[in-house]
């Protein structure tokens, strides 16, 4: 009986040589199939490493208005300032992970941020109401400043000076300044920015510099709420009493930073003296003298006062953008439940300070504040939880601290050590502590840990290793771990018993450090202080406030947002070349970028992040969603499957051709 040539054992019998080859290549595309997975997680991202020239750059553009308001556009050389300004700040390895093979950190993103600038000059009529104004919000007050050779012989000798004399002038109200820029500009943009403003208030000064003006800002600690009259560490002494904190410039939570580079101020002196001795004279004029000093014996409006005067803002202008819109610092991930945990460890038996009288150091709610504004709810929830212990009782915390004491010996030409005084090892402390703490710590509770260790110890320093020699430092932080070792002796006044410093503002910078924020300086203590100026909890100078400023907020989630969306391009990479890929999902990935970067653009950098970290969710799932499949010998599933049309189409045309014979 003839067969029919439409007849599926007669298509299959006509064709079987064809049909085996066909069935051999599925049978082994299925069987010894790998799912290729285009998953950004950060496990697989561990064992991965990444050479120099395989780094992806994340480029971005901050607009910058510089405002000039008291100085003669004459003498303002545009030409100049452009040449000379900073126009690029390149960070290496703003995300990275640890390569347990080579036991180095691979960078696995740079950023590279490109400086925009645009210059403006006020009206003479709005120079009359900006000086209108900090007439009737300054007042004559004394202040003070520093006594460089003082200094320069604590430093070299370790024999603790008087430091400080008194300076008398004019006190501006920095916060009421700030206020008055927010609400009159001075310029007209429609673009959002960060405004720089150059003020000139030399009108206060007097020749011989008798008479001085300068910012003030209220300097209170939060848990005493006493007057910050004190000088951090090795200088804090009955030799310094009442010092006070002049400000040549400012900023906190408006993208407005103000400077006047003839204002009276003495710290970026101190840090040219006691960060780094060996400054190369001349180099950094601009920290050490003030503009009108600066200037002395140029005649205004000749090539040597206009080449002075350009190089001088230049100097001040390339230091703030640093700190101001050139930051790279801060890194959050995918956190949505994070733990704060303290652990106080007291010292009771040693002191006499009991936890119930040292309850007031600590203030739990500053804390939420601190961090609802630079972490908001929207990004995480962050609970804060403390516990007491004492350290007599608790014998490895002991053993880690007593391991850690230096002596003569250790450390050496130590210039301040005393017999009297006890020197811990911060180093050994931190990871001693750090390697024993899921026994003191819910390290599981949240998805995220940070981990906090106050030693609460009398005549104890910590130093650590640092500018060239040993330093005593009060915190340190960093790998979700902070140990804060305050002196006891600092959190009150001489009488031992009225209130004077806390610790949640030094709990602040260190746990700021945990989020991978650098100083508020954060060029280099030793060479760059302006932003050290900034109303900022990260900041050396700042020492009434244990907030952030809007600075180091934007950098944040600017970093984070660059940060999120590359560890999440490989999976939508991937899927996006996946032929067999949903449209209607890789559209709503697309348009999640597509707000993430208009946010970056607008510089709704907190937006920008929570646009870019939905990639984590939409890019989740996508193997499950549209899996890719591949055999050992590279023949994807998509082209075996397009290999059944084609071999059909010439088994018909070949069935039909038979039927004509």
């Amino acid at each position: 009986m003839a067969q029919n040539p439409k007849s599926i054992p007669f298509f299959i019998t006509q064709n079987r040589v064809f049909l085996s080859l066909l069935i051999i290549v599925l049978f082994f595309g299925f069987s010894f199939t790998k799912i290729s997975i285009h998953s950004s997680g950060f496990e697989e991202l561990q064992t991965t490493s990444f050479d120099v020239g395989a780094i992806p750059i994340a480029e971005i553009t901050i607009p910058i208005d510089v405002v000039f308001a008291g100085y003669n556009e004459d003498y303002i050389d545009l030409t100049m300032m452009n040449n000379g300004l900073r126009t690029s700040v390149y960070y290496l390895g703003v995300d990275y992970i640890w390569n347990e093979d080579n036991q180095v950190y691979d960078s696995l993103l740079d950023l590279d941020i490109t400086l925009e600038f645009n210059f403006h000059f006020t009206t003479d009529n709005y120079e009359t109401e900006l000086d209108s104004f900090i007439d009737s919000h300054s007042w004559n007050s004394n202040t003070s400043a520093l006594n460089a050779t003082q200094l320069n012989l604590q430093e070299s000798t370790g024999e603790r000076q008087s430091i400080f004399y008194e300076q008398e002038g004019r006190a501006i109200d920095g916060e009421a300044v700030e206020q008055y820029l927010e609400s009159n500009r001075g310029f007209i943009s429609a673009d959002p920015s960060y405004s720089i403003y150059f003020l000139n208030q030399s009108r206060f000064d007097t020749t011989d510099h008798s008479f001085e003006h300068w910012f003030e800002i209220d300097e209170v600690d939060p848990d005493s709420n006493a007057t910050t009259d004190w000088w951090r560490l090795e200088w804090d002494n009955d030799l310094n009493p009442d010092v006070e904190f002049p400000y040549p410039c400012w900023g906190y939570q408006n993208r407005i930073f103000f400077a006047d580079p003839y204002c009276h101020q003495w710290y970026t002196k101190w840090t040219d003296i006691w960060w780094n001795p060996d400054i190369v004279e001349g180099e950094f004029d601009y920290i050490n003298v003030d503009l009108d000093t600066y200037l002395a014996g140029d005649t205004p409006g000749t090539p040597d006062f206009i080449t002075h005067l350009n190089t001088y803002l230049i100097d001040y202008l390339n230091d703030i953008v640093s700190d101001v819109g050139g930051r790279g610092d801060g890194l959050l991930y995918n956190q949505r439940d994070v733990s704060s945990q303290v652990l106080f460890i007291n010292d009771e038996a040693a002191h006499g300070y009991s936890e119930e009288d040292l309850q007031w150091i600590y203030h739990e709610e500053i804390m939420e504040d601190a961090f609802e504004y630079v972490v908001p709810q929207e990004v995480a929830n962050i609970t804060f939880d403390d516990t007491w212990v004492e350290l007599s009782e608790i014998t490895d915390l002991e053993q880690i601290v007593d391991d850690s004491k230096l002596g003569v010996a250790e450390l050496g030409s130590y210039p301040w050590y005393r017999a009297d005084w006890t020197y811990l090892d911060g180093v050994s402390i931190f990871y001693g502590f750090e390697a024993i703490r899921d026994s003191y710590f819910n390290t599981s509770k949240g998805d995220t840990t940070f981990t906090s260790w106050i030693l609460l110890l009398q005549n104890v320093s910590m130093v650590a290793w640092a500018y060239g020699e040993y330093r005593e430092f009060t915190g340190l932080g960093g790998s979700g771990n902070v140990v804060c070792y305050k002196d006891l002796n600092r959190y009150y006044a001489t009488d031992g018993t009225t209130p004077r410093s806390g610790v949640t503002t030094l709990l602040v910078h260190e746990l700021g450090h945990v989020l991978g924020f650098a100083h508020a300086e954060i060029t280099n203590d030793a060479v760059e202080g302006t932003g050290g100026f900034m109303r900022d909890v990260m900041s050396y100078y700042s020492e009434g406030t244990a907030y952030f400023s809007v600075f180091l907020k934007d950098s944040l989630y600017r970093t984070s947002s660059q940060v999120v969306y590359n560890r999440n391009k490989p999976a939508i990479d991937g899927y996006r070349e996946n032929p067999l890929h949903n449209i209607t999902i890789l559209a709503q990935i697309d348009q999640t970028i597509t707000e993430g970067v208009t946010a970056l653009q607008s510089m709704n950098y907190l937006e920008a992040f929570l646009a870019f970290r939905q990639l984590y969710e939409l890019t989740a799932n996508l193997e499950e969603i549209t899996p890719t499949v591949t055999s050992p010998t590279g023949i994807n599933l998509s082209v075996i499957v397009l290999l059944l049309p084609i071999g059909t189409f010439f088994i018909i045309q070949k069935n039909r051709r038979n039927r004509r014979q």
